[in-house]
């Protein structure tokens, strides 16, 4: 998964935000391996495991179902009505979707730091996640 979004960061050339937003759903899709990888489920997924409050993990799942959209209209060639717009939001996107995927590796770093109790880390976990909200 880091290698992945290491990836994504470093894309240049003239598709680099297509491919960037491309490699961006396959670390969410590979983060949820068990699950549906569908635009609906990834969303719930993602904003219960990030969102902090009701309020925030709506906003999340706003961002990723979002963010599937402009996946949908690049990877099937702005086939549907509507993608053509959508294609134009590609930088909320990519902005989005950095953000998620950033998190989800600290989010899980965060877990399993509480769950064995290595507070230094838990500390430094739960600052982060404050300063990020």
């Amino acid at each position: 998964m880091l290698h992945r979004l290491a990836e994504a960061q470093r894309t240049l050339g003239r598709f680099a935000k297509e491919d960037r937003i491309l490699d961006l759903a396959i670390i969410f899709e590979r983060y949820f391996l068990e699950e549906k990888t569908y635009k609906k489920e990834l969303s719930l997924n993602i904003s219960k495991l990030l969102g902090q409050t009701t309020e925030e993990s709506a906003q999340i799942s706003e961002g990723i179902e979002h963010f599937y959209k402009v996946r949908n209209a690049i990877a099937h060639r702005g086939k549907k009505e509507g993608d053509s717009d959508l294609l134009l939001e590609i930088d909320l996107a990519l902005e989005n979707g950095f953000r998620f995927a950033r998190t989800l590796p600290l989010n899980a770093i965060c877990e399993i730091s509480a769950a064995l109790s290595v507070q230094p880390i838990a500390d430094v976990c739960l600052r982060w996640l404050l300063a990020a909200a």
